[in-house]
């Protein structure tokens, strides 16, 4: 006799009764008859390789285990569920050792607890990593627009207005972020490619290509090319064209 879920009827039975059907495992296992459809449980752990969810249970008589796991829903305050399984499970065998009592949650909490400290390691490096980005980045704008001060003038001088130095900056600043930006996407998906198993044990429930994390890292480094076009721009924009022609 068996019990299966909810996942295992679906995808071997779709809508027939599964009730008197037999199953096995392989060819040299017994029939057994399927006696009732439970609700589904969650098989793996949270860093586990997810599965389609099928489970068949089995009277341990039949199947001896050397452990297993009992899955409980009570109406009492879990302590004193926790104290009432421990008590009825000695009273089937004092010899059987009982660890791991927890909710869900806190069970989570455990396992999770290696998972989230390598995650907040790599937060904090990856915040560095993208503050000295900006910051680098800031400084290259920065200095490259300030260079052009003669230049300026000398467009200035010839009729152009600060408007058009504003949006020659933004146009050529913004032409070598997108080049730059495409470049290091294009490596970054290709590294996460090649390293996607390893990149999918450090995470619980977030996708190595999730375009919020991209997007997020983008606008930052876009801001801070603006506010490194935006700054020297506007001091150049106001220089007087006969300062900025004697400048060198």
């Amino acid at each position: 006799m068996a019990l299966v879920n909810e996942s295992f009827a679906r995808r071997h039975f779709g809508t027939s009764d599964p009730i008197g059907r037999r199953i096995r495992f392989n060819e040299r296992d017994q029939w057994r008859s399927i006696i009732g459809v439970v609700p589904d449980t969650l098989m793996q752990g949270p860093m586990e390789q997810r599965s389609d969810g099928a489970g068949v249970f089995l009277s341990i008589e039949s199947v001896p285990v050397s452990y297993l796991t009992l899955v409980v829903r009570g109406q009492v305050p879990p302590p004193q569920l926790a104290e009432t399984l421990r008590r009825e499970i000695l009273k089937v065998n004092t010899n059987l050792g009982i660890y791991s009592l927890g909710t869900p949650r806190e069970l989570m909490k455990i396992i999770l607890t290696q998972p989230r400290t390598t995650t907040s390691i790599f937060t904090v490096f990856g915040g560095v990593a993208m503050l000295l980005a900006a910051v680098g980045l800031y400084g290259v704008t920065a200095f490259s627009v300030s260079r052009r001060t003669q230049e300026f003038g000398i467009r200035m001088a010839l009729g152009a207005r600060r408007l058009d130095i504003l949006l020659l900056v933004f146009r050529q600043g913004s032409v070598q972020f997108i080049i730059g930006t495409m470049i290091g996407l294009g490596l970054t998906l290709a590294l996460v490619r090649l390293s996607s198993a390893t990149v999918s044990s450090f995470l619980y429930r977030v996708d190595p290509h999730d375009p919020l994390i991209y997007g997020a890292a983008i606008v930052m480094l876009a801001s801070a090319m603006l506010l490194a076009c935006l700054a020297p721009a506007r001091r150049a924009a106001k220089v007087d064209p006969l300062v900025a022609l004697k400048c060198e």
